[in-house]
């Protein structure tokens, strides 16, 4: 096999130094010819996608052997001068065959994750005996991993290697093959068989794509799923911010579930979060301190029947969420009562609820209003005005949001909403 090159002058730095036509295959007596003046007039791109430039009035061309053949291909070069009239032929063989001088493999370093997948070269660059590097070109080598747990490799049909990220950790990948170092003798040219093995590194990391519910309130204890892959063994969930830390449950090589726990101090914003798994650290998402501002309703509903034929009951689902509307997670919330009247239907007098956790992790709880006849018959009830509060322990209450009710045997009223009429889902309820 041989590769021809024309190397140009360099009287124009601003160009490539050489331009190569490439390797090719040559049969016995075949021949091959290159018109190295129609490759500068016509600009035609080298096998590196190059050109001679066209204002190039003089060269060298030389040519080399790649393979273990010795000695077997000879150039000739024709030059004319039209001007003059005058033509030269020169006939000559090249000297040893070129020989290897460096291999890589390309990409040398890889970092990914469980289940991704990379296809690898390998390459090698050759010397012609005038000690000119030649272009590097890709070969087929054998391919192997000294860590399949980390990742395996196999040989393409073209002799890439094909990577697969199986778990957490470190490992290099192989890429084996000989090439063929010429030295020159006395009346010959002698070749050596040669290592050319080199390898590329690769680090498989966890990584993290999905964290549900990825919020939560100041004083908070919110339990998590984290799921992606090769998170088996995790040993720790890490946070940018001190103020939130979290406990792990359980771990598989997709999910991760976790409690994290949000001190009274942490203020609003996004917090990048990552799993650690055998000293290895994930990507980063995003875990959100939602502080709760306000409530938002959710639904709102009666039971029984106006009138002192049964008890009539009111109840609207509320949830506790940030000034832009979101969700802030289970949260502390206390009822006190700005004013009330006396209950006229002699069925009790009301009393506000204490400090305790919302129903869910998703900041729900139920007002319920409520009022019966008892003894008394006709028109009864009570009036009152009530605000719920965030009721935090490392800080004072915070006002979310108000409600003023005249309540009735025959009519509950809400914020202007009677009886059958319901507060519509949505509707913002502010302090």
């Amino acid at each position: 096999m041989g590769a021809g090159s024309c190397t140009l002058g360099a009287r124009d730095l601003r160009w490539p130094p050489s331009a190569s036509v490439g390797l090719m295959t040559l049969g016995a007596v075949e021949t091959y010819a290159l018109d190295i003046r129609k490759l500068r007039d016509r600009q035609i791109p080298d096998a590196n996608g190059r050109t001679i430039p066209a204002d190039v009035v003089r060269g060298k061309v030389h040519w080399s052997l790649r393979g273990p053949v010795n000695r077997v291909l000879i150039g000739r070069s024709e030059q004319v001068d039209l001007e003059r009239g005058l033509s030269s032929t020169a006939a000559c063989a090249p000297c040893c065959p070129q020989s290897y001088i460096d291999s890589w493999t390309s990409p040398g370093s890889i970092v990914g994750t469980v289940g991704g997948v990379t296809l690898i070269d390998g390459f090698q660059q050759d010397v012609d005996c005038y000690g000119t590097l030649l272009t590097p070109y890709t070969v087929y080598a054998a391919w192997s991993s000294n860590n399949a747990s980390v990742a395996t490799i196999t040989t393409e049909s073209n002799g890439k290697g094909r990577a697969t990220a199986q778990g957490v950790g470190s490992t290099q990948l192989w890429a084996a093959w000989s090439a063929i170092v010429w030295s020159p003798g006395p009346d010959d040219c002698f070749s050596d068989w040669i290592d050319a093995s080199c390898f590329s590194t690769c680090d498989v990391n966890p990584s993290i794509t999905v964290v549900s519910p990825d919020y939560g309130p100041p004083e908070g204890t919110i339990s998590i799923t984290i799921t992606g892959t090769g998170l088996a063994g995790a040993t720790s969930v890490n946070f940018n911010d001190s103020n939130l830390s979290a406990g792990i449950v359980t771990s598989s090589s997709t999910q991760v579930t976790a409690t994290v726990q949000i001190a009274s101090a942490a203020t609003a914003g996004d917090k990048n979060m990552s799993v650690t798994v055998a000293g290895r650290t994930s990507n980063t998402k995003t875990f959100k301190v939602r502080v709760p501002h306000h409530l938002k309703v959710e639904g709102d509903q009666f039971i029984g029947t106006p009138g002192c034929t049964s008890t009539l009951t009111r109840l609207i689902g509320l949830q506790v969420v940030d000034s832009a509307g979101n969700p802030v997670g289970r949260v502390k919330v206390k009822e006190i009562f700005n004013n009330i009247t006396s209950n006229t239907c002699g069925s009790g007098q009301p009393s506000p609820e204490g400090c305790a956790n919302t129903d869910d992790n998703q900041g729900h709880f139920v007002k319920t209003f409520s009022v019966g006849c008892n003894s008394v018959r006709g028109n009864c009830g009570f009036d009152l005005t009530n605000t719920w509060q965030w009721c935090p322990s490392g800080h004072p209450a915070v006002n979310l949001g108000k409600f003023t009710s005249q309540i009735r045997n025959s009519s509950i009223t809400t914020n202007g909403y009677a009886y059958p009429n319901t507060i519509p889902a949505g509707t913002t309820i502010y302090p």
